[in-house]
């Protein structure tokens, strides 16, 4: 064994450099997961070979093994550290699954908060993290894996995560008045949540001021929401359409009068299908909010030149 793998770690040097809780970390120590040393305080430390040793057998993606044993690990803290890992979408995934499939609320929201700090977009995250999460989480309840509590927990636990990411939005860095305004939402039948969301978070985090008028929301109402609101971006997240021609007879209704008004029209979601769109006007379709996030910073660049 080297030296520098002889190096004592602190809970939060572990949970730094691969991206976790700290609190995890003392439950992998207390389950026996990883070894541990007292100080005379009390205080666990933790061998920076064994860490290393796990992170092997478990195969963990893309962590930088050297910064385990160089001395550049820092106390974890919100002056600016970053986590090593962290900021990798594969890594960053199977944390995620694995929080919400244990029931694991504020290791969930830890784990999408650090990423988000050290560099992964919303819109990223939405794409590369949450998308796959979710599809994983789904075909594991269809095929037995899991009960559907645990599915719907799973789903309850990324609408947190997404939450307590917005919040650190709006506190840390709210638009101005300036900032153009985006609103949208699902359409009537349409009860999904966490797509909604995340596009209004991903929005936030480029700094628009947004209004998420949520799902089930009926055609009239998105009208009136135009008429009262102009904004200069409406998005329809579409992940389920009761009544096809109902769908597009509404649409139209509304993209005629966000024509009127200048109002950009964002679509999306699994339920449009080619032959759907087709028949429907609009401004921006993608399956992937970086598309929405690409289109969204060109739309504010031409405001501010």
């Amino acid at each position: 064994m080297s030296g520098a793998e002889r190096r004592y770690l602190s809970p939060a040097q572990v949970a730094q450099a691969l991206g976790v809780s700290e609190s995890t970390v003392k439950r992998w120590v207390d389950e026996n997961k990883l070894r541990a040393q007292r100080t005379a305080g009390g205080h666990r430390r933790i061998l920076a070979a064994d860490v290393i040793h796990m992170v092997q057998q478990e195969n963990w993606p893309h962590i930088d093994l050297d910064r385990l044993t160089t001395g550049v690990l820092g106390d974890a803290d919100d002056g600016g550290n970053k986590p090593v890992g962290a900021a990798d979408p594969i890594l960053t995934r199977s944390l995620l699954r694995g929080a919400v499939l244990s029931g694991d609320a504020e290791e969930a929201r830890a784990i999408v908060l650090r990423a988000h700090k050290v560099g992964l977009s919303v819109a990223t995250l939405a794409d590369e993290v949450f998308a796959p999460v979710m599809t994983q989480v789904g075909h594991d309840w269809a095929t037995g894996h899991i009960d559907v509590y645990q599915e719907h927990r799973a789903t309850q636990l990324c609408l947190s995560a997404v939450l307590a990411l917005k919040a650190r939005l709006e506190a840390s860095s709210p638009p101005g008045p300036d900032r153009p305004l985006a609103i949208g939402g699902g359409p009537e039948s349409d009860h999904y949540l966490l797509a909604n969301l995340l596009i209004e978070t991903t929005l936030r985090d480029l700094g628009w001021r947004v209004v998420n008028i949520g799902p089930n929301t009926p055609f009239a109402s998105f009208c009136r929401a135009v008429q009262d609101m102009r904004p200069r971006l409406l998005w329809l997240s579409c992940s389920y359409v009761a009544d096809t021609e109902k769908f597009l007879t509404g649409y139209q209704d509304l993209q005629q009068l966000a024509s009127r008004h200048n109002v950009l029209i964002c679509i999306g979601g699994r339920a449009l299908t080619e032959e759907m769109r087709q028949r429907m006007s609009y401004d921006h379709y993608g399956d992937r909010l970086s598309q929405l996030a690409t289109f969204a910073r060109q739309i504010a660049a031409k405001a501010q030149a």
